[in-house]
């Protein structure tokens, strides 16, 4: 059988358990790509939290792609082109916001510049981990996250303990399904 597309998760996947690249996975990766095998990189993160995983296995020289916001975005590595965006219906996460203030758990999404992290309900252990995995900053705006995300987003973040996220994620499901997919990629 001759493939022609491998799709890949980073996290323990492309990733070993210090979210590094081994010398093994990108010799194999690039062996693929050598042979006219398409690789694409698939993941929650936002763009810039994958950018640095397409850059180590030279997306930029062979063409790879880049599948971010859970497959909401997807980027040409070798030419940055925009293939495909789907975004969030615009008046979404001002009602998110209230959800997560109802419900006492974080909330944040990205800027349109991918820069910046904007935090609705305080900056908690789990924003902060996000900001680190996608070299962003954080900017806490508070309750003026109803104001001031006035502009389309991929995706919107809720953060929190596990047992409480397990809790409400069946309620904004059911609460969303007609707007939105709602999952959970970690427990909190």
């Amino acid at each position: 059988m001759n493939y022609k597309l491998l799709v890949l998760d980073i996290d323990g996947t492309v990733t070993n358990s210090k979210k590094e690249v081994s010398p093994r996975t990108k010799a194999a990766i690039n062996k693929l790509q050598e042979s006219g095998v398409y690789v694409a990189i698939a993941s929650g993160r936002p763009t810039p939290g994958v950018a640095p995983i397409a850059d180590i296995l030279d997306f930029q020289k062979y063409g790879g792609l880049c599948l971010s916001y859970n497959g909401a975005r997807i980027t040409n590595w070798k030419t940055k082109e925009l293939i495909y965006q789907k975004n969030l219906p615009l008046s979404l996460p001002k009602r998110l916001y209230e959800d997560a203030i109802e419900n006492c758990i974080g909330i944040m999404t990205y800027s349109p510049d991918e820069k910046t992290l904007y935090a609705g309900n305080g900056v908690d252990e789990y924003v902060k981990i996000e900001s680190k995995l996608s070299s962003m900053e954080i900017r806490n705006v508070g309750e003026y996250f109803k104001t001031q995300v006035d502009f389309p987003v991929c995706k919107v973040l809720f953060t929190g303990d596990g047992d409480v996220l397990e809790r409400v994620e069946p309620i904004i499901s059911e609460k969303y399904k007609l707007e939105a997919n709602v999952f959970r990629s970690e427990p909190f």
